[in-house]
């Protein structure tokens, strides 16, 4: 087993745990009532797109696994166009989905610090 098996073993296991865990918070969300669902909604959010975050990484993994093995023995990559797109969109999307995440973050902080400054006596 070399490297690139085990970097796909654990991206698959990321992916699929990731998605257990989304789906298991789907349903808890579902099955709660209004007043809990004020409490829990800006807290699922965060959990939300962590749990996105591992997927995508996950994928982006995944793709690594793929490239490691078209690694030829002197050190040149003999990858197909089809490799080579799907890897470059998967680079694309996982950073589109980064800047998503910073961005949602920044805001959430700007949120908290507004919140404060509100609240502080002048």
């Amino acid at each position: 087993m070399d490297i690139a098996d085990v970097m796909l073993i654990v991206a698959l296991s990321v992916i699929i745990g990731s998605a257990f865990i989304v789906g298991k918070s789907i349903r808890a969300t579902l099955r709660a009532d209004r007043q809990e669902l004020r409490r829990i909604g800006e807290d699922r959010g965060q959990r939300l797109d962590l749990y996105l975050g591992l997927v995508w990484s996950g994928m982006l993994l995944v793709q690594a696994s793929s490239v490691l093995r078209h690694m030829g023995p002197g050190g040149s990559y003999d990858l197909s166009s089809l490799a080579a797109a799907a890897t470059a969109g998967n680079i694309f999307v996982c950073g589109v989905f980064a800047g998503r995440l910073l961005l949602r973050r920044e805001m959430r902080l700007a949120k908290e610090r507004r919140e404060v400054q509100s609240r502080a006596p002048n």
